[in-house]
């Protein structure tokens, strides 16, 4: 009952600001920081999430749960080419239940319950000094959105890391990013880390990774080539030390430029254990290929394309602790079998937008039955759908949904899983 007052409470002491701003007003906000250096931006937004599955192995069940989040930002002037960013994140919940019988409760199992990380805190300086007018060096807790590490941000907040990085792009057709990641913090709202890499709580990358051992967290380069017409070249490595090594290539390159451009888009990425990491936990050798032709009109895209990844051992699986830019990160309901050594992804993706109104589809099959080690085998089906509707310039909100039916060759039989997500918010 505490949270819902407080949740009317902070509605009410809002609904000003909101008629300020649907007038064209200046907003309380932003009447703030033009009294003050630097500027502050404040964003709400409410998560109504569900799930439902079940099939011949288990009796049928369904979690739900809802919570609203808070982020506030702080970005400062910059002051000798020195300037501070800062970003807070809270997450109260509002409920969760459901016939879901498990050790947790549904808010937990959904990564949509309370929690609250200090998410960015970092210090930049730019190097106007040396004639580098969109160049800077940044260190501290920050969003990066590269290649192999991402924002990601599909429940309350955006992925984050304790890093040090360079970014280089002041040359012509080239943009460098340098850096060193020590620590991560993941998109979901679970605050102990009992398994995996989903935590909002920043954690070294050795805990992310479960080894027994202390490590040097990842040093990467990603480098970016538009001197081609008509091409965009992408590579990218990422070294941990005693863990293992991740290189990338992507191109994307425009075939036809007419009235329905056409552009093939080719993603490789091949991944080796590094040091003392197969000892502790298992060889790596992979690697996988995604390729896609995209044709686009207007503001209307389709894409089918495929992925592919090669072996079939369990050391031939691909790593993705940081959800990379690769298609298998894209389903609603991501289980990462299109990882797998010896998987193979079909997959079809499609996206529009007309005034206020965007619209996203994908469908993606995947079949494992050529892994020898991972259990199991068989094949999954999936179809999304996500619709988006800027009510306003700050006022929104967006429906996710999706289907994915799983046929296990080996003990599980068939099973499905149905997921829901509305969001509605509000930008100040």
């Amino acid at each position: 009952m505490l949270r819902v007052f407080k949740t009317l409470f902070l509605c009410l002491f809002l609904l000003p600001t909101f008629l300020v701003a649907e007038n064209k007003e200046k907003t309380l906000l932003e009447t703030f920081n033009d009294e003050i250096p630097g500027d502050f931006s404040l964003s709400l937004q409410s998560l109504f999430m569900g799930r439902e599955d079940g099939g011949q192995s288990t009796k049928n069940h369904d979690q739900h749960a809802g919570t609203t989040a808070f982020t506030l930002g702080y970005i400062s002037d910059t002051y000798e080419g020195f300037s501070l960013g800062a970003q807070y994140v809270y997450s109260w919940q509002h409920y969760s239940g459901g016939s879901y019988g498990g050790r947790y409760d549904s808010a937990y199992v959904l990564h949509n319950n309370d929690f609250e990380v200090l998410n960015e805190l970092y210090l930049k300086y730019d190097l106007n000094h040396l004639g580098l007018e969109k160049s800077y060096i940044k260190v501290g807790r920050q969003v990066l959105d590269l290649n192999f590490v991402r924002a990601y941000n599909i429940r309350q907040k955006d992925q984050a890391f304790e890093a040090a990085v360079l970014h280089i792009g002041d040359i012509d057709n080239w943009q460098i990013t340098l850096g060193h990641l020590e620590k991560f913090s993941s998109w979901s709202s679970r605050d102990i880390l009992e398994r995996g890499n989903l935590v909002s709580d920043f954690n070294e990358i050795e805990t992310v990774e479960n080894v027994p051992y202390a490590t040097k967290g990842f040093q990467f380069a990603e480098i970016t080539y538009t001197g081609i017409k008509g091409a965009k070249i992408s590579v990218y490595d990422y070294y941990g030390n005693d863990l293992y090594n991740t290189f990338g290539l992507n191109l994307d390159y425009t075939l036809i430029d007419g009235d329905w451009d056409t552009i093939f888009k080719g993603r490789y990425i091949n991944q080796n254990d590094v040091g003392k990491y197969a000892k502790y936990r298992s060889e790596i050798n992979s690697q996988a290929f995604q390729l896609g032709l995209q044709f686009k009109k207007g503001n209307f895209s389709i894409e089918p394309g495929i992925f592919i990844v090669t072996g079939s051992g369990t050391d031939n699986g691909i790593k993705s602790p940081f959800q990379p830019n690769l298609i298998i990160e894209e389903p609603l309901w991501e289980t990462d079998l299109g990882f797998l050594g010896g998987s193979e992804t079909a997959y079809l993706e499609t996206s529009y937008s007309i005034g206020k109104h965007s619209f996203y589809g994908l469908l993606m099959y995947t079949d494992f039955t050529e892994n020898k080690d991972s259990g199991t085998s068989g094949d999954v089906s999936e179809a999304n759908l996500i619709y988006g509707y800027d009510v306003t310039d700050n006022f929104y909100f967006k429906v996710k949904l999706a289907y994915a039916n799983y046929d296990f060759k080996e003990g599980f039989g068939n099973q499905w899983v149905m997921d829901y997500r509305f969001f509605i918010g509000y930008r100040f």
